[in-house]
């Protein structure tokens, strides 16, 4: 039994996937960066505002029943009310 395979070893032509990726303007990202740090900081401020909240009119009877509903710790819990404070 005989196989004959032919191969082209040149490189191949350019085409879509040698195209040259878009360049990202710096400030954009930046800007992009920013928002994006507001909106999380926001999220956790109002996390911790529920959290102590639900504390306060006694759904929870304290951070510990809240973490265990969570499935988180009470360190962490304790991590995002206190984060929200200093903010």
């Amino acid at each position: 039994m005989r196989v004959e395979i032919e191969v082209d070893l040149r490189p191949a032509p350019p085409g879509p996937a040698a195209e040259a990726k878009p360049t990202v303007d710096p400030a954009a990202r930046a800007e992009q960066r920013r928002r994006d740090r507001e909106e999380r900081m926001l999220r956790r401020l109002a996390l911790a505002q529920v959290i102590e909240a639900s504390i306060t009119i006694g759904r929870f009877n304290d951070m510990a029943d809240l973490a265990q509903l969570c499935g988180v710790s009470r360190a962490r819990v304790s991590q995002v009310i206190a984060r929200a404070d200093s903010q």
